[in-house]
């Protein structure tokens, strides 16, 4: 389970070098992860309050399209402003999904210990 984060972030940090390459900007890198932070914690921080509001299919369905619409906008990488608008939407639905997976992940073993407390008790 730990090798799938690893080569997702490897692979994050070779796209991020290859855009400062094509821009012949170092900077941009500062900029690009600085975006990408910022955005996470935001979309992070919206899910704790939306969670209850709206179905949990519906945020990772439209989380995962928006990871997508910011992958197609790096068609435009050579241009530095659509390419921060890219990773600021990218941090954005990477923050809403994984702390949507945390949250189902942490009500899916409280449902295991309660059944199996209530089993051991009978």
């Amino acid at each position: 389970m730990t090798l799938v984060p690893l080569l997702f972030l490897g692979g994050f940090n070779l796209v991020i070098i290859n855009i400062s390459e094509l821009q012949e900007s170092s900077a941009i890198k500062g900029w690009i992860y600085t975006a990408e932070g910022f955005a996470f914690m935001t979309g992070a921080f919206l899910i704790k309050r939306i969670s209850h509001k709206y179905s949990p299919y519906k945020i990772l369905f439209s989380s995962s399209m928006l990871i997508g619409f910011s992958q197609l906008m790096l068609y435009f990488a050579d241009q530095p402003v659509l390419t921060i608008v890219s990773f600021l939407i990218f941090g954005f639905s990477v923050g809403v999904f994984s702390r949507l997976l945390r949250q189902s992940s942490k009500r899916g073993c409280q449902r295991i210990s309660m059944a199996a407390s209530s089993r051991s008790e009978t």
